[in-house]
């Protein structure tokens, strides 16, 4: 990972820059996976017993899987090439610590969230579908274990939903309270100041 410096605009004061592109589409692309994964995990209770449950959780644990790969290209990506703009430089030091320790937490969610459900759906005893595979049988069947990675992916997920509330309502803050260029930064769009 690579931290830009500041540049001095003609006009005065400083822009930090932006992510690179393949970060910031791989952030917002995870951001449109998680919802999904939000919204069909909620939405289980209402299939249950009809035709559509089988297809919605072959799109959740599908998704489940994309954003673990994409999680982990995204750590390669940060360890080589990626551009981040710094800090500002007003930033109050607990506000970084702050940053960089929700992020870390964001990060090993959503590692852990997928490993969660696929050990979940595992220990079931059976072969599911992911993609366009079928995953065959791989552990002894322990509906105990399944449950207990059931419920170790539910709270995950509630803890993922809690931190990425506060993740965007920390940008919201950065744009309209602060007033800074946090935001704009992560956009996949350039914003114009």
């Amino acid at each position: 990972m690579r931290v830009l410096e500041p540049v001095v605009l003609p006009v005065g004061g400083l822009s930090r820059g932006r992510f690179d592109r393949l970060t910031r589409w791989m952030h917002w692309t995870t951001v449109f996976l998680v919802v999904f994964q939000f919204a069909s995990g909620w939405s289980f209770a209402l299939a249950e017993g009809t035709p559509l449950f089988a297809p919605l959780l072959l799109l959740h644990r599908s998704s489940g899987a994309t954003v673990w790969a994409i999680t982990a290209l995204r750590f390669a990506w940060r360890s080589s090439l990626a551009h981040f703009p710094p800090f500002p430089g007003d930033l109050p030091r607990v506000m970084e610590w702050a940053a960089k320790t929700s992020e870390r937490a964001l990060y090993l969610l959503l590692v852990c969230e997928p490993l969660a459900g696929f050990a979940d759906s595992a220990w079931r005893g059976r072969p599911f579908d992911l993609f366009v595979w079928s995953v065959p049988v791989l552990v002894p069947r322990d509906i105990a274990l399944a449950e207990l990675f059931h419920q170790i992916h539910v709270w995950g997920a509630v803890a993922l939903a809690g931190l990425a509330c506060a993740h965007a309502a920390a940008a919201l803050f950065h744009h309209f309270i602060l007033k800074d260029d946090v935001l704009e930064a992560m956009l996949p769009w350039a914003a114009r100041r």
